[in-house]
């Protein structure tokens, strides 16, 4: 596998990255997470793991909104800009190329039914549970001629959706689904007890549930 960077990941970005190197062809990962751990790190490393060893591929992103998008695409760029590497890039479209012909799109669930007509070997969702379910149908079609893989990183939400659902299935190991909770590994390092006890006093109940315990919410509570 190419690393194109010295970044020192952690444990659980690794984890992550080991099941999408050895996992079944045909494979959904879903990874939870609280935030400010690591997600748009080790979305970027799949990312450039993907086109820089199959060459030809193409790797969709897609994030809520196309603010989220435009960071994601310009981390990326920034990340690979002296590596000799790209091929081409479009700051417009939001594409990048490189020169073993593998691209990468980055694409907004705001693009609604733009999103038609895409086909991709990898198919990669930031922020999962903030994508609504019909734009998650839209998507899925491109992965279906190339039995493409689907990785999914999200702060939880609502106990509802897609990304609920599937995170269910692997935790119920269902063929084709694998779960990880980056809620079962030590991220201290990041946000210390006294901070910790400080957002659940200043933020409602249930925000401070989602993204700092990475816990989902029903409805009642």
């Amino acid at each position: 596998m190419i690393r194109i960077n010295s970044i020192d990941l952690t444990e659980w970005q690794k984890d992550v990255i080991k099941a999408y190197i050895n996992h079944p062809h045909n494979t959904t990962i879903v990874v939870k997470a609280k935030r400010q751990v690591g997600k748009s790190i080790c979305l970027q490393q799949i990312a450039l793991c993907e086109s820089l060893n199959h060459n030809g591929h193409s790797v969709m992103v897609v994030s809520p909104t196309m603010p989220q998008s435009r960071r994601l695409y310009k981390e990326l760029a920034e990340l690979i800009y002296d590596k000799g590497i790209i091929s081409k890039k479009n700051e417009t479209l939001l594409e990048i190329e490189f020169r073993n012909r593998s691209k990468i799109y980055f694409k907004s669930a705001e693009q609604g039914d733009n999103l038609r007509g895409f086909n991709c070997d990898l198919l990669i969702l930031d922020e999962a549970a903030f994508i609504d379910d019909e734009v998650f149908t839209l998507l899925q079609p491109a992965t279906d001629a190339k039995n493409a893989d689907v990785i999914m990183f999200s702060t939880p939400m609502w106990e509802d959706g897609f990304f609920y659902n599937y995170y269910q299935q692997g935790v119920s190991r269902c063929k084709g689904v694998i779960s990880i909770d980056w809620c079962n590994y030590d991220t201290s390092r990041f946000l210390s007890n006294d901070k910790l006890e400080m957002y659940r006093q200043q933020l409602p109940k249930q925000r401070f549930q989602t993204e700092y315990l990475g816990q989902f919410i029903s409805s009642s509570d």
